[in-house]
Formats: structure tokens, C-alpha cells, sequence
């Protein structure tokens, strides 16, 4: 018998949740191997909140007769296909599936907080078990290379040392490209993200804090990090919350631990320098709960707009290249770290943070308890703290800019979005 060689290895792909709904013989496959299990329920929801999501108001009927089926056999207690969810988070949804059934238009992301946790939850068990499966194999062995191009991404293509951060990236003057993919990347999805919540928590707000499940390592600690993100939805266009997120006069209405800023300088991409972004200088300093000393550094940040996104992405790290500037203390830590607020554009109403931290906060100790504590308590402040802000700006006639980043992001627009041929471009 004649052997066919496997020309690819396996290995090499990482296989996308998202990319696999649009596959359909994928699709299939998942399908079935849920159903073998008896835990198909997930994936149906997910595939009818899709179908309730990409029709327009002309398909209220249609809309209404999904929305029906949703709530009675997946949402209801009891139902044909009852989902495992929090009672307080069925009882909120179900009320405004009630109150939207009053309106002229239906609101398309009442089903939103459920979804999200449905899919990451079936992400992170039966997907990734799927994709472990015989089933999934013998899958991929009959359709080859063609079929995992289309549901999965060539991680051996990419530069594996574009997501780990050396010693030398914290010796720079500027923000590069890299640091951009970096927080891009991190904004992603993925199994790798643990939801926290609280016990008997309503999310009543949109707003959704995570820690990752790897330690990650930077700088010259080698001892490992969580990572730590937090995202909501706002009432506020994108331009709007970008823009009140940089006034200095407002800042620590979301970041209550800051405990002094100073901005030391601003540097102007192609100014005697070769830099692809104009960056802000500044001395930045939070002080922690116990048993957290006081931590500092002096940052390095820019604005940017990434159009095939849609968003604005407020991107920082510190740097030890200005250390004569800042002014010694004993008793502060310094710290290398990384971070971004990116805002992303819904509507002219509406918009969706993403705020990204990777810090080596050299801690003497390994608790994912306290860090749990310790980032939903940080989560809601950050989320509460950014609508006061969006809210305090509405009649405000001008932005306290102290880190003049809108600066950065008007010499970004000049020097990229002057037209589609210079336009950047963040393929990751």
C-alpha cells in the first residue's frame, strides 16, 4: 500500500474559533463532535445570536421569531436546550428581551454578555478538545493543507520574539511597531484569557476583567507575570473617550493608584530622529494595596489610529533610557511595563475599551487569588472611572492635555493617513 506523505506539519497551526463558523465542512465537524457528547447547545446558541446579529430592521419578524426561540429553549429555566448561566444574568437578559419587545427597533446586543460567555467558555473546553479529537484528524488528514489555511493562522511564520519582551525593549526612546502589534495582540481573544467574576455578580454594564491562565516573563525577570485586561462598552463615540482619557486634570477617576505624574518631554517623529512615532516623556508612579510597595517608571507613549480597526490605541512602555531624569526614591520600585488603552468604534454613540497591562511588578510571591482580588476591584474602578470621565468632558470647552498625546496622534495622521498609499497598516 502506497503511504502518502504529509507535506505540513500540524503543529505549526493554531486553529481560530471564529475562522471555523466560517467553514462550514469544519463547522460540521465540530458540530458533531460537540453533539457525540451531548453539549451541542453552546454552539447552537452562538450560530443563532450570529443569525440574530447580522439582520437588519427590515427582518423584525425574523428577528423576533429568534429572539423567541433563544429565550425560551436556551435562555428559560427548563428549556430544550437550557443553558448553564448565572440566575441573575438570565433574569437581566430575559428583562430586556421583555423590554425590547415594547420598542419600535430591536436592540441586537441584549444577548451580548451571555454570548461572550458561552463562547469563551466553549473555547476553552469543547473546542480545544475537538481540536485534539480523532474526529478533527482524520478531518484534516482528507482535506490537508487547503482547510487548515482557512480555519487556522501559521504560527512558525510569525517572530515568535514579537510577543516576548527583552531587556533591550526597555532601553528605547521610542514606541515602535512592535510594541503596537504587542497590544494588539494581547486585545485578541483567546482560550489562554480567564473571566473573572464574582459570586452572584450581575454584569450589569458590559465591563469583563481577565487574567491569563500563562505566566509571562519580560524584561530581566524570569520569575513570570500575569497578564491582566479589562474591556467594556461605553455610551460615547471612540473620539470621545480617547479624548477624555488623556486629560491629566481627570486621569485619576479611572487610575485611582496613580500616585504622581510629571511630563518630562515630547519628541517629534523625524525631528533629528528616525523615530516612526512622535512620543510624550513622563514620570508615572502608582501606589498599590498591601502587600504592594510603591511602584514607578518613567514612561514613553503615544496616539495612534489604526483604520482597518477602526480604533484608537493609546500605547506605553517604560524605559530606562531617561534615567537621569527622574528624581531617585527609596522607597518606589521600578518597574518595567507595558500598556494600552484602545478604543474601538461601534457607533457614533458607542464604543468598546480594551486596556492592556503586562508589568513585572516584582512580587516576592505567586497567589492567583490575590491577583483575582486584586484585578476585580481594579476592573470596576477602571470601567466606573472612565464613564465619570466621558461624562465630566461632554460640556467641557477643552481637554487637559498634559501628556499631549493628541499631539502624537495629529502628527501620526499627518504623516500616515495623508492618504491611502501611506496609510499604517498593523498586520499581525
Amino acid at each position: 500500500m502506497k503511504l502518502r506523505r504529509r507535506s505540513f506539519c500540524t503543529s505549526n497551526y493554531e486553529v481560530q474559533f471564529d475562522l471555523v463558523l466560517s467553514v462550514p465542512e469544519a463547522l460540521e465537524n465540530l458540530y458533531t463532535f460537540l453533539k457525540q457528547g451531548r453539549n451541542e447547545e453552546s454552539l447552537d446558541f452562538i450560530l443563532l445570536v450570529n443569525k440574530f446579529k447580522s439582520l437588519g430592521s427590515s427582518h423584525r419578524e425574523e428577528q423576533v421569531a429568534i429572539m423567541t426561540d433563544l429565550c425560551e429553549n436556551y435562555l428559560a429555566l427548563g428549556g430544550t436546550k437550557e443553558l448553564n448561566i448565572d440566575d441573575g444574568e438570565r433574569r437581566l437578559v430575559l428583562q430586556k428581551i421583555r423590554e425590547t419587545q415594547l420598542e419600535d427597533s430591536i436592540d441586537t446586543t441584549i444577548f451580548d454578555s451571555v454570548f461572550h460567555m458561552i463562547s469563551r467558555e466553549l473555547q476553552m473546553d469543547g473546542f480545544m478538545r475537538w481540536t485534539r479529537s480523532d474526529l478533527y484528524n482524520k478531518l484534516v488528514n482528507k482535506a490537508g493543507r487547503p482547510l487548515l489555511e482557512r480555519i487556522a493562522i501559521d504560527i512558525s511564520q510569525f517572530d515568535r520574539n514579537a510577543i516576548i519582551l527583552r531587556p533591550d525593549d526597555f532601553h528605547a526612546t521610542t514606541i515602535s511597531d512592535k510594541d503596537i502589534k504587542f497590544i494588539l495582540r494581547m486585545n485578541e481573544d483567546s482560550p489562554d484569557w480567564v473571566l473573572l467574576q464574582k459570586p452572584h455578580q450581575v454584569n450589569t454594564h458590559q465591563q469583563y476583567t481577565f487574567v491569563s491562565k500563562t505566566r509571562y516573563t519580560m524584561g530581566d525577570d524570569l520569575g513570570g507575570m500575569y497578564l491582566s485586561k479589562f474591556t467594556g462598552v461605553l455610551p460615547f463615540s471612540a473620539k470621545h473617550v480617547i479624548e477624555s482619557l488623556v486629560d491629566t486634570k481627570l486621569r485619576r477617576k479611572y487610575d485611582v493608584q496613580q500616585s504622581q505624574y510629571q511630563f518630562l518631554d515630547y519628541f517629534k517623529a523625524g525631528a533629528d530622529n528616525n523615530n516612526d512615532y512622535s512620543c510624550a516623556l513622563s514620570y508615572y508612579a502608582v501606589s498599590l494595596p498591601w502587600p504592594f510597595k510603591k511602584r514607578g517608571c518613567i514612561n514613553l507613549s503615544t496616539l495612534v489610529y489604526d483604520q482597518k480597526r477602526r480604533c484608537y490605541i493609546w500605547a506605553g512602555k517604560s524605559t530606562d533610557a531617561f534615567d537621569e531624569r527622574r528624581e531617585k526614591d527609596s522607597d518606589t520600585l521600578t518597574i518595567d511595563s507595558i500598556y494600552g488603552y484602545t478604543v474601538y468604534e461601534i457607533s457614533e454613540k458607542e464604543s468598546r475599551y480594551c486596556h492592556f497591562v503586562y508589568a513585572n511588578g516584582k512580587m516576592s510571591f505567586d497567589s492567583f487569588s490575590l491577583m483575582r482580588m486584586y484585578n476585580l476591584q481594579r476592573g470596576d474602578g477602571i470601567h466606573k472611572g472612565i464613564l465619570d470621565v466621558c461624562k465630566a468632558t461632554v460640556t467641557k470647552a477643552c481637554i487637559h492635555d498634559g501628556m499631549r498625546l493628541l499631539d502624537t496622534l495629529q502628527d501620526f495622521k499627518s504623516k500616515y493617513m495623508a492618504d491611502e498609499k501611506s496609510c499604517k497598516n498593523y498586520d499581525l
